[in-house]
């Protein structure tokens, strides 16, 4: 009677066995998922150490020209990849045409800052927006 009775414990501890591998991967798996807002917040502060915080005295009237180019030439880059991305995301006309619309709006927003930045006299008639966007063009090129 105890041989029948444990056999049939061990059938069912096997067929419980893939429900328990289960249950342990939906709990590591939340584990995970808690724990990861916590890593990437140290990665954050561990990047954020590095940079220096933005200074609106960063752009000064010698090199406003010198950011508006720089704006400028990435109002003409945005066109780049156009056709590439029309062929991998853009499978109805609608979407292609959204998309060159979005271009063109980006385009036309970086032209205007580099137009609104050769008008200014000094930087200061800049808002910080403006002055932190033309930074960082100019850093990059």
């Amino acid at each position: 009677m105890r041989s029948s009775l444990l056999k049939r414990l061990g059938l069912r501890l096997r067929q419980m066995a893939p429900i328990a591998a289960l249950g342990l991967l939906q709990i590591v798996l939340c584990l995970s998922a808690i724990a990861q807002p916590a890593i990437a917040l140290d990665l954050n502060q561990l990047t954020n150490q590095n940079t220096s915080p933005f200074s609106p005295q960063s752009i000064t009237a010698e090199n406003l020209d010198a950011a508006a180019d720089a704006v400028e030439q990435a109002a003409g880059d945005v066109y780049e990849g156009l056709e590439t991305t029309k062929r991998i995301k853009g499978k109805t006309e609608l979407r292609n045409q959204k998309i060159e619309e979005g271009r063109d709006h980006a385009s036309d927003k970086l032209q205007e800052l580099a137009d609104k930045a050769r008008a200014a006299d000094s930087p200061d008639e800049l808002s910080v927006p403006e002055r932190r966007i033309l930074q960082q063009y100019q850093k990059v090129n």
